[in-house]
């Protein structure tokens, strides 16, 4: 029911800031930076497997970006297709980058999991991408995005993609 699943929201909150009463909370790296050939070989692999996220999100196509053009934005590699999508990412990445920092929304509330989102299943919700895992999870964050969008998460980035939820 929808006091229930409040109630569970509010519990998680609750326990997500007692967790970090007095702690400092750093800043994310919200610069987007170019990035050398070099980077991107020691790398784990794009965010998106390389397809432009400028792409997906204006037009809903998935166009493969250039190594050439990559950027790094949050602790991901994008890859975008030309100097105009380049311009656009950097004046606004958070439009264009994947929710999340591509993890699966509903694996993060169900399970408390940072789990990879998969370009397979992904769905927009205001505007965003979402990257969920699985097509149940995917049928699960269409049911109810709101409640997916709202949840509020601490990913702390670290070497690429491995973060924890805090």
């Amino acid at each position: 029911s929808g006091s229930s699943a409040v109630s569970t929201y509010v519990a998680t909150m609750e326990r997500i800031g007692a967790r970090y009463e007095g702690n400092q909370v750093a800043e994310a790296d919200d610069q987007v930076k170019r990035v050398s050939e070099a980077e991107i070989a020691a790398a784990d692999a794009p965010l998106l497997n390389g397809y432009s996220p400028v792409a997906i999100t204006q037009n809903r196509l998935w166009e493969k970006g250039s190594s050439e053009l990559a950027v790094m934005y949050q602790g991901q590699i994008y890859h975008l297709t030309d100097e105009e999508q380049l311009k656009l990412f950097e004046a606004d990445p958070e439009r264009y980058a994947p929710a999340m920092l591509g993890y699966d929304p509903v694996a993060l509330s169900a399970d408390n999991q940072q789990v990879d989102g998969d370009i397979r299943f992904g769905a927009f919700f205001r505007g965003r991408l979402y990257l969920l895992s699985s097509e149940a999870n995917r049928s699960r964050f269409i049911e109810n995005p709101a409640w997916y969008a709202q949840e509020v998460y601490v990913l702390q980035v670290e070497n690429n993609r491995s973060a924890s939820v805090q």
